[in-house]
């Protein structure tokens, strides 16, 4: 689902495109001269490689695009359908019902029906989803929230404020384990986001789920009285994907179902707390708590405060060890920065890894109308302090100008950054572009300073040429206290194409290449860096996949000439896919190789295991002043689901010399108290002697 919105952050483009092309073209050339052979070459054998009549139209039958809204009257039952996944309800006779899914544009290999209405609380949905071989039906998450890529599911897009951009997305695989996508992220415990139902049968001809939503977990205007709404079906082993309303290789929200005449109630939402307790018993012993407080409010404005929020037990995402010239961009899981982080998404404003404790912290997010907003400020007493406000006018699908404001006053840092973006698209012809201007005052260091960002990109479609290129500028003096930013000082200009096919029979089941350009130098026009690169991609019907990527450059003053292979297979069994990838080459001066490894195991029905290994080797020619480099990292785990709510989990990790072991047990009730026990510690290097029991509940 999330795929659909290809750079949905942006701005319009203020500069001629023709002065843009003809900027891409130099530095097309000026690439070119590190390596015009290479360059013929990659763009001969991607254009020789196409294989035979793969533009041409797939021979299944094709179906009416949709080329506007289709208007469906709601149907509102009196009696509710039982939730049992088996649609014998009466509701189900007269509910409405859509058969017209569509594979690309083009009939189904497998029929799928869906129907819905709703009454005065909840709305109903189901789907019946025909499978010529039922017992080839994949099914294998069982933990909500959990992963669904790799199975067969069914999903719903409702578009609750009708503007084309802002929808919930609710999935289901055919064992009822669901997941779902809240507008602007959410932390997980089920009753803080908000509970619905699901329960899917597999039958003799397929499988079948239902699903009921209530209007208290959806945020729309007071008197909304129309939905947007889409259909899509996932047939895992045959890897393809069905859309109703069908727009071919295409996905236009302008052209969603508009599900209309509902009568949505008014929703009296109170106050709802999160309290939780910790204690530490061994190493750094204490005792904690603390306070989560949210409220949606009728306008579908979001305020959320933490108290003493627990940062210390969540996993978070491990750093690789191979070498890179800037610090690499790591997702954080902590909760009180999911909440709501797609009112504040930009990590040159805030990149929330930098920061590590806070005492307090506050939000007031939401949308009203065109205009959406998101005030975020946070607080560790006596060391920082930090304020975030940021604004988009989105008056349509098509177009919309932001600004933001960032502001931090710390030990060491004291500095302020502002934002203005412009930003456009067209889904229906495929591109966006869009011109993003930073300008930030260093109290603490050398001043004003700024980066300039613009960019256009031209979607690739199945069988089409997609391309893209931009400039981004950044001045010596510009600071983000806590952002993520490079390469200050520096122009950078690039250009890529893209292409990529996917096929309906035959051992190959997709297949993309891409080139790609750029060059960067220094203010004053010193050089700094530049590039040419290209990879080509196959992925099989036996879901096999394999990769070969050729990077040739500079970072001044070093060379850089690298090649990189990779291999994964099983790639739809989250349980037993596994993955190699082989680097080497020059970088960095040096003579390099770096070799990563990953393989899952499936022991018994409850008992799973994965294990990974990374290892990288940097040798410097002799008389170098840089001394060779030679570092590993190995981690594996081992999970026994108990239930599909409680877990037990066994963590490893060699890193740098050092070993961390460690052991968790949790428990995410849908309902109740959740329970996470904690022997070790898990972003440690070395094993802790530390036991911590956590409790969390919602009252």
């Amino acid at each position: 689902m999330r795929y659909r919105w290809l750079r949905n952050t942006g701005s319009a483009c203020t500069v001629p495109n023709l002065l843009v092309v003809r900027s891409v073209y130099n530095v097309v050339i000026d690439a070119m001269e590190i390596n015009r052979k290479l360059l013929l070459i990659v763009c001969c054998a991607a254009y020789l490689m196409i294989p035979s009549g793969a533009c041409a139209e797939e021979s299944r039958p094709v179906l009416p695009l949709a080329t506007g809204p289709e208007v469906i009257q709601v149907v509102q039952v009196n009696r509710a359908p039982v939730i049992d996944g088996v649609l014998d309800d009466g509701c189900w006779s007269v509910a409405s019902k859509v058969t017209g899914f569509a594979y690309r544009g083009r009939l189904p290999r497998q029929q799928t029906t869906a129907y819905f209405c709703c009454d005065s609380e909840k709305l109903y949905l189901a789907f019946d989803c025909k499978d010529t071989e039922p017992s080839k039906i994949v099914a294998q998450q069982k933990k909500r929230g959990g992963k669904l890529w790799d199975d067969d599911y069914v999903e719903i897009g409702l578009d609750c404020m009708h503007d084309h951009r802002t929808f919930f997305w609710f999935m289901v695989n055919p064992l009822g384990t669901q997941d779902e996508s809240i507008p602007g992220g959410s932390a997980s415990k089920v009753e803080w986001k908000g509970d619905w139902r699901a329960v899917s049968k597999i039958n003799d001809d397929g499988w079948t789920a239902e699903i009921e939503v209530p209007f208290s977990i959806l945020r729309y205007p007071k008197g909304q009285s129309t939905f947007g709404l889409s259909f899509s079906r996932r047939v895992q082993r045959l890897q393809e994907g069905y859309d109703y309303p069908n727009m071919g290789d295409k996905w236009i929200a302008d052209n969603l179902i508009d599900w209309a005449g509902l009568v949505t109630p008014t929703i009296k939402r109170s106050f709802v707390y999160m309290p939780y307790t910790m204690t530490r018993i061994g190493e750094g012993g204490r005792f904690t708590s603390g306070l989560d407080i949210k409220r949606t409010f009728d306008n579908n404005v979001v305020t959320a405060l933490t108290i003493h929020p627990d940062f210390e037990t969540i996993e978070q995402a491990v750093d690789s060890v191979d070498f890179s010239y800037n610090p690499r961009y790591l997702e954080d899981h902590r909760p009180f920065f999911t909440e709501g982080s797609g009112y504040f998404g930009d990590n040159k404003m805030l990149y929330s890894r930098l920061v590590d404790v806070i005492d307090i912290g506050g939000k007031v997010f939401g949308k009203v109308g065109p205009h959406k907003f998101g005030v975020l400020a946070f607080a560790d007493m006596g060391s920082f302090n930090s304020e975030y406000l940021t604004y988009r006018y989105e008056p349509g699908n098509r177009w919309s100008a932001t600004a933001e404001l960032m502001n931090y006053h710390g030990l060491g840092k004291d500095g302020r950054v502002g934002k203005l973006e412009l930003y456009s698209r067209d889904q229906d012809a495929g591109w966006s572009r869009g011109t993003v201007y930073y300008r930030s005052f260093d109290r603490a260091g050398p001043g004003e300073g700024f980066m300039w960002d613009m960019w256009y990109d031209r979607w690739q479609r199945p069988g089409r040429l997609g391309y893209s290129f931009g400039r981004l500028e950044s001045s010596p003096e510009f600071s983000s206290p806590i952002g993520y930013v490079n390469d200050l000082g520096t122009r950078f200009i690039w250009a890529n194409l893209d292409y990529y096919n996917q096929f309906e029979s035959g051992w190959l089941y997709r297949w993309n290449w891409h080139i790609g350009a750029g060059r960067t130098e220094k203010y004053g026009g010193a050089p700094y860096g530049d590039y040419v690169d290209g990879d080509i991609s196959l992925s099989l019907r036996n879901n096999t996949r394999f990769a070969v990527w050729r990077h040739i450059g500079h970072r001044m003053p070093y060379k850089n000439d690298t090649w990189s292979v990779g291999f994964s297979w099983r790639s739809n069994d989250m349980y037993r896919s596994g993955g190699l990838g082989c680097n080497w080459g020059e970088q960095a001066g040096a003579d390099y190789s770096f070799i990563s490894f990953t393989q899952g195991f499936k022991l018994t029905d409850r008992l799973s295991a994965q294990i990974s290994g990374e290892r990288l080797d940097m040798d410097y020619p002799p008389g170098s002043s840089e001394s060779d480099i030679s570092r590993n990292q190995v981690s594996a785990s081992l999970v026994y689901d108990i239930t599909n709510e409680r877990g037990l989990g066994l963590g490893f990790r060699h890193r740098e010399g050092k070993t961390n072991l460690f052991c968790t047990y949790r428990q995410e009730v849908r309902r109740g108290t959740d329970i996470f026990v904690l022997l070790g510690d898990p972003n440690s290097l070395s094993t802790e002697s530390r036991l911590s029991f956590k409790l969390v509940r919602v009252l």
